[in-house]
Parts: C-alpha cells; sequence; structure tokens
C-alpha cells in the first residue's frame, strides 16, 4: 500500500509557513511513513531541510513561482504597504482598515492566475490524499474548492479571527476591539461608538472593493469562468463559510478573548509552535552567560529596524527600571538580551556590529551594563528565541506582540511586555493581560513606546508587588499547554482527514 500523502501549500513567509514547518516536523515524528510535501515560493526550502536529523524523513519540496505574500503586499502601488504599521488613531486606523482589501489580494491578475497554474500543477504531480492551505493563499483556496478535493486550512490565526461574526447581539461592534485599532477590551462605553465606525468601514470597504472583479475577469479569460476567487473573507468571516470547512488555529479557547460561541468548523489546536533546539547545543557560550543571572530578552520582531531615536527612548526605559531595581535592595542584578536589527544611514558605520559615531549616544545609556556584560546588544541571535526562553533563565520577554512571540512565551512560562506596533499585534497585548501573564506597555505611546510608560510596565511586571503573580500565572498557564501541543494536535487532525 502506498504511503498517505499529505500536500500543504503555504506562502513562505515566516509568519505565515512556521505552523506548517511546525505541524510538518509533528507529522513526520508521529507517523514517519506518512510522505509529506510542501509548496511554496522561494526561501522556504533551508527551512524544510532543517526540520528533521540527518537520518529522518524530511519534507519533499516544490516551488511555487512568483511572489510571496509579503512581498506582493509591500510593493509600492499596494495601499497595504502604507498602512498596515501606522499608529492607531481615527485617521490612520481608517486608512489601514480599507487597506485589508489589497492585502487580502497583494497580486496582480496575471500573478494569481499563475500561481493557481502552479497549484494545480503540483496537485496533480502530488495525487495527496488530503491538501493543507494557507488562508492567504487565495490561488490555493481557490483551486481547492473549484477541484472538490480533501482539504482543511491550518492557520496562524486564532479563535477570535473566525468567531466575532458568530457572536450573539452584534457583539462584534461594541464588544471586541477590531483588528488594527489599538482598543483596549473591555471597550470603554465611550470608544464604543470609534469600534462601530471601524467595523463600518471594514464592511464598506469589502462589499465596494474592485480587485477580485479585476482577478475574477483574468481567472474566467485564462482559467475558465467555472473558477470563482476564494480568500479568507469566504471562511466564515463576511460570508457562511462552505459544507464541511475545517479550519485548524493556533491557540484555545482559554487564552482568547471571552467568546460565547465558537465555530464548528475551528478546531483549536493549541499554539502551533516549532521545536527548537536546546540553547546548550545551539550556543554554550550564551546558555553560560544566561544562567549567570535573571535575564530580560528583548525581541521586537523581523520587521523592526530601529533607528536611533527608538532605541534611545527604549534604552532609557531600561535605564529607569535598572534604577528602581536598586532602589528596592533587592540585591538581584538583573541583565539584557537585546536583540537591535538597526536602520543604519549612509554617515553610520556598515557594520552593524559595530555601535560608533552617532549611535555612542545609544551605548552610552546602558553604558555601565554594556561594560560589565550585563547587557548584549546583537544584531541578530545565534539561538531562537524559544530556545532561549526555554532555557529557564528568562524573567521577562519584550516582544512586539507578535502571535509567535505572544505563544512562545505563554508555553515557556515567560511574564511578558508587549510594545505593539501594527495590525494584530494590539490584539496579542490585549491577551496578555486578559490572561495576567503580562503588560500592554505602549498603550499612550501606541505604535512606539514611551520610557516611562515601558519602565513601569518592566517594574511591575518583573519587580513590583505582582510580580510574584505573573510568574506564577504564567506557569499554571504553560502547565495547560505544552509547547508541543499544538503541533501534535494539528498534525493528527490532518492525519485523520487522510485515512
Amino acid at each position: 500500500m502506498a504511503p498517505r500523502r499529505v500536500l500543504f501549500l503555504t506562502n513562505s513567509d515566516y509568519g505565515q509557513s512556521n505552523v506548517v514547518l511546525a505541524t510538518a516536523h509533528a507529522m513526520l515524528q508521529d507517523a514517519p511513513e506518512v510522505e509529506v510535501h510542501i509548496a511554496s515560493q522561494i526561501g522556504l526550502e533551508k527551512s524544510i531541510l532543517q526540520l528533521n536529523a540527518p537520518n529522518e524523513p524530511t519534507p519533499i519540496f516544490h516551488l511555487i513561482n512568483g511572489l510571496t505574500h509579503s512581498k506582493a503586499v509591500m510593493r509600492p502601488h499596494n495601499p497595504g504597504s502604507k498602512t498596515y504599521n501606522l499608529p492607531p488613531g481615527f485617521l490612520n486606523t481608517t486608512r489601514s482598515l480599507r487597506g485589508l482589501v489589497s492585502i487580502m489580494h497583494p497580486w496582480l491578475p496575471t500573478e494569481w492566475t499563475d500561481i493557481y497554474r502552479d497549484i494545480q500543477r503540483i496537485y496533480e504531480e502530488v495525487q495527496p490524499d488530503v491538501t493543507v492551505i494557507d488562508a492567504m493563499l487565495s490561488p490555493a483556496l481557490s483551486f481547492d474548492r473549484h477541484a472538490s478535493i480533501n482539504w482543511v486550512s491550518l492557520v496562524p490565526n486564532v479563535l477570535k479571527d473566525f468567531a466575532l461574526p458568530m457572536q450573539p447581539r452584534l457583539q462584534v461592534l461594541w464588544k471586541y476591539p477590531i483588528f488594527c485599532s489599538g482598543i483596549p477590551f473591555p471597550i470603554p462605553w465611550y470608544l464604543v461608538p470609534l469600534n462601530i465606525w471601524y467595523n463600518l468601514v471594514v464592511g464598506f470597504a469589502i462589499f465596494t472593493e474592485k480587485i477580485s472583479g479585476r482577478i475574477q475577469a483574468a481567472i474566467d479569460e485564462e482559467l475558465g469562468p467555472d473558477i470563482k476567487i476564494m480568500t479568507m473573507y469566504d471562511m466564515g468571516l463576511t460570508s457562511a463559510p462552505e459544507e464541511g470547512l475545517k479550519i485548524l488555529v493556533s491557540n484555545s479557547r482559554d487564552i482568547d478573548f471571552p467568546l460565547e460561541i465558537i465555530p464548528k468548523y475551528t478546531i483549536p489546536c493549541g499554539p502551533i509552535l516549532r521545536s527548537a533546539a536546546p540553547i546548550a547545543t545551539v550556543d554554550s557560550e550564551l546558555a553560560t552567560w544566561l544562567h549567570r543571572r535573571p535575564t530580560i530578552l528583548v525581541n521586537l520582531g523581523t520587521h523592526m529596524h530601529y533607528t536611533l531615536e527608538k532605541a534611545r527612548e527604549l534604552a532609557y526605559a531600561f535605564r529607569i527600571f535598572l534604577g528602581r531595581v536598586t532602589a528596592s535592595g533587592r540585591g538581584v542584578e538583573y541583565q539584557i538580551l537585546w536583540k537591535m536589527p538597526r536602520l543604519l544611514t549612509e554617515e553610520d558605520d556598515p557594520d552593524n556590529t559595530k555601535f560608533t559615531g552617532r549611535w555612542l549616544e545609544f551605548t552610552e545609556i546602558l553604558g555601565s551594563e554594556i561594560e560589565k556584560d550585563h547587557a548584549r546588544i546583537l544584531h541578530w541571535l545565534t539561538a531562537e528565541p524559544k530556545s532561549i526562553m526555554e532555557s529557564g533563565d528568562i524573567v521577562c520577554s519584550v516582544s512586539h506582540g507578535g502571535a509567535n512571540s505572544f505563544h512562545e512565551a505563554l508555553c515557556a512560562a515567560v511574564p511578558q511586555v508587549a510594545l505593539p506596533g501594527w495590525a494584530d499585534c494590539y490584539d496579542y497585548a490585549c491577551r496578555a493581560e486578559l490572561n495576567g501573564v503580562g503588560k500592554w506597555a505602549n498603550k499612550k505611546a501606541k505604535g512606539a513606546w514611551e520610557r516611562n510608560e515601558v519602565a513601569e510596565s518592566l517594574e511591575e511586571v518583573i519587580i513590583g508587588p505582582k510580580a510574584a503573580e505573573y510568574q506564577q500565572t504564567a506557569k499554571a498557564v504553560a502547565k495547560r499547554h505544552p509547547e508541543n501541543e499544538g503541533r501534535g494536535r494539528a498534525a493528527r487532525e490532518i492525519l485523520a482527514l487522510g485515512k
């Protein structure tokens, strides 16, 4: 009997492909007889080859030609490239929400049809028993619906993303903060009209957009009128999903916003995370350094490149916090591991490992800590942030509130300080507070940060009267959600469909 074949179709962007790599790894660990195929754009093959040990089965890679979703979005002509990271406010958020349509449809019509043909070709070559789709890969969704094949969607998204339209009493309008808005939860009464306005903006943008019409015209001409475009909107967001749809989401009900109704087509798997090698096997010197004293990990995501002004403001926040540690008389010294890719100008040293010239204004703020090797400011981390947090030496994760950063800290029992700067990051900052595992540290300075606001959050989470409570809650949540839970559940759900 031929081995069962599973085909994953995904964008190669890290935020989308991460759950695919995690699930494929778990699948091959639990069922090595399964033939796993991953189709994606250029850039993912190296990560696929690194999934398993040399003598273990590895997924078979297939190249999808064309731009990744994020590269298509970030082209100058796409409105989404100019709005996704605007600091929230009435005008900016309205612009951001209007730009969501161009993020859902980032490819030009001819690019879309070329990707569709590639996906069709790969499917016919592989002949999988079950196909797993990235919801942001619209040509794949459209192909699978048209071909009436056995498929499931695997997403890094959470329950809230799919459940809001189903909540009773129009709660989507007045109870839950809309994506991109930076509105807190629970929504204060005086911000309810604003939240309603933002929802109306999204509805208007979706029902008046013309991009999908242009793509559909190209589909009709090049592929045939019986093929209809499908996007994530058709997965229960703006219209009823098709019968039999299953969406594997990367969280659980207990760690999301409180929801009265969970759609029957969503399967909460828990956080879907990639396994990471122990820090001692990846960077033994760093492991030794981490173990010297309690460490604060600062990692604001792959999209953050620091200007000197932003770097200085955050450094001053740590300067204030460390001063309060000393004043408290606790007798504990903390150290800082800070991933800092910088936005360099022509006047700067092109060597991003050196802090010279005007960047001395930054290093002098934490000068004594840097000299004593109590603070390491690095362009790149040799080990995965997940490995670092699983060392047991991290007392606080300072992140941008991205889905992966939030869930990795959650499963590692590390309290969090979130500095969201765009899109869904504001929701994850809310989740940190809702779950009692951290603080949203830029509520006032949304989209950026202010030294005193950040210092107060660091103090509360690490040394304040509630610090022990944050630590205990983080441990309790992590106990409910071991780091291998999500990828294992997702793999089992997919394999069950292939039987």
